[in-house]
């Protein structure tokens, strides 16, 4: 038998293997996900104005959120992941607020910031959809230009996995709204600088 049906055959047989009821509960996810560890210490400069940025853009993301289940716009369904990314985004500013504090920094609160949104944006389903694309669309590429601008290991691993986060909000609503769900094999990072001017466009 040449040499390469003799390595389809064992690929196939792995695959199969793989995809078997064992091997799909060994992919499944655990049934709580471990926090990434918030006990970093002092963080170089860069590094927290990379913190305090997404603290501002997670008190944003909580508030969009607050106000889309107060709407009466979303379906039974979209509530649902509304109250998921609502709570995912107050995981992060949890996370991200210790990361801060342990540097010996004050992480801003709900009550230190204002926000402010495009005019309709909440006026209909289809308004409000697009608008969480947009902030979550914000919010992912803010993550991916933190991960590659961060310093701290530990710190840009833990941002990746916010990132990731913020692609599956992106995704729901994305499906929800009938709009494209991804495309890009390579989402594109923002700066520090361009997600703080989009992030100003939001804030009063």
């Amino acid at each position: 038998m040449p040499a390469e049906l003799t390595r389809a055959a064992a690929l196939r047989g792995g695959a199969a293997l793989l995809l078997g009821a064992s091997g799909l509960a060994a992919l499944a996810p655990p049934a709580a996900a471990t926090p990434p560890d918030s006990s970093l210490g002092a963080l170089p400069a860069g590094d927290l104005a990379y913190v305090r940025l997404l603290i501002a853009l997670e008190l944003l993301t909580i508030d969009f959120w607050r106000r889309a289940l107060a709407s009466g716009r979303l379906t039974r369904a979209q509530r649902a992941h509304a109250r998921l990314a609502r709570a995912n985004e107050r995981d992060h500013y949890g996370f991200l607020a210790r990361v801060l504090a342990g540097a010996g920094g004050t992480p801003l609160t709900a009550a230190d910031i204002g926000f402010r949104y495009p005019r309709g944006g909440f006026g209909s389903a289809g308004a409000l959809l697009d608008l969480a694309i947009g902030l979550e669309t914000l919010a992912l590429s803010t993550y991916l230009g933190a991960v590659a601008g961060v310093a701290t290991p530990a710190l840009a691993g833990a941002l990746a996995q916010g990132a990731a986060n913020e692609a599956q909000h992106r995704a729901a609503f994305a499906a929800a709204a009938h709009a494209r769900l991804y495309g890009d094999a390579f989402p594109a990072p923002l700066t520090i600088e361009e997600a703080s001017d989009a992030l100003d466009a939001f804030t009063s």
